[in-house]
């Protein structure tokens, strides 16, 4: 197929460069080609480059096309070559397979950007009280009880030493309801939690998947997050959930009684 277009490049830069009166070392300084080149253009033993073209285009002032089509035809036969047919196929199954993904991408920023937004108003939020905030207090900090299995907090509340806290964040009393973290934590205790969604692997947090809130220890791998109990007794398993499923209601910070007033 390339030899009719070489054919037809060739007669017409040889036509418009004697037409011109230029050498093939005056053309070639045009094009910013060497002089060989410009030799094997005019020979048909190669076409030029799309560089090349664009520059014979721009300096002639005449359209690209014109150098390698005829006057009988203005398109490529495409048709004519199977191997060509089958560089495009494979070319655009690349290309959709490409915007496939492109697309999955878009939809996980998406469902991400809310959570992705929160956690930056929280880094924000801490930013500014440690910028205000002094830790030379004493006072004493009022920290509501979660009701059970609820997202709720109770009219109770338990007073905790207010300098080992940040009386601008927010806290609460969550009761632990199982054996399934007997290794921190006894069943019915209480532990003191800090409301955050921003969390490290290995943290202890308390957490609601679908109508269960319950405290474990968490690994993060990636948009996955492993749920481990930390209990003496097998019956509890480790489950992996994507963050889309499951609500993070704050990081322990230990034992209530370890924040209490002597």
């Amino acid at each position: 197929m390339d030899n009719l277009y070489q054919k037809n490049c060739a007669n017409k830069l040889k036509k418009i460069r004697k037409e011109y009166n230029l050498t093939q070392e005056e053309l070639a300084k045009i094009l910013n080609t060497s002089k060989q080149s410009i030799s094997l253009y005019e020979k048909g033993k190669m076409l030029p480059s799309i560089n090349v073209l664009i520059a014979l285009s721009k300096y002639f002032n005449i359209s690209i096309d014109s150098f390698i089509f005829d006057k009988k035809e203005n398109q490529i036969n495409f048709t004519s070559d199977p191997a060509f047919v089958d560089n495009v196929r494979l070319e655009l199954k690349a290309i959709l397979d490409l915007e496939k993904t492109l697309n999955s991408y878009i939809d996980n920023f998406k469902k991400l950007t809310p959570i992705i937004k929160n956690r930056i108003d929280n880094l924000n939020h801490l930013i500014l009280n440690n910028e205000t905030h002094s830790n030379n207090t004493n006072d004493l900090i009022k920290v509501p009880l979660l009701r059970r299995n609820s997202l709720k907090k109770s009219d109770l509340f338990m007073e905790v030493i207010g300098d080992k806290l940040n009386p601008a964040n927010n806290y609460y009393i969550f009761t632990v309801n199982d054996n399934s973290m007997d290794k921190f934590f006894t069943k019915d205790e209480l532990i003191l939690v800090e409301e955050t969604d921003i969390i490290n692997t290995d943290d202890l947090i308390v957490v609601k998947v679908g109508n269960d809130v319950f405290c474990r220890k968490v690994f993060i791998d990636g948009t996955s997050i492993i749920l481990f109990p930390a209990s003496s007794s097998l019956s509890f398993k480790s489950e992996s959930y994507n963050t889309f499923d499951l609500v993070i209601l704050g990081k322990v910070l230990g034992k209530t009684s370890d924040f209490l007033s002597p």
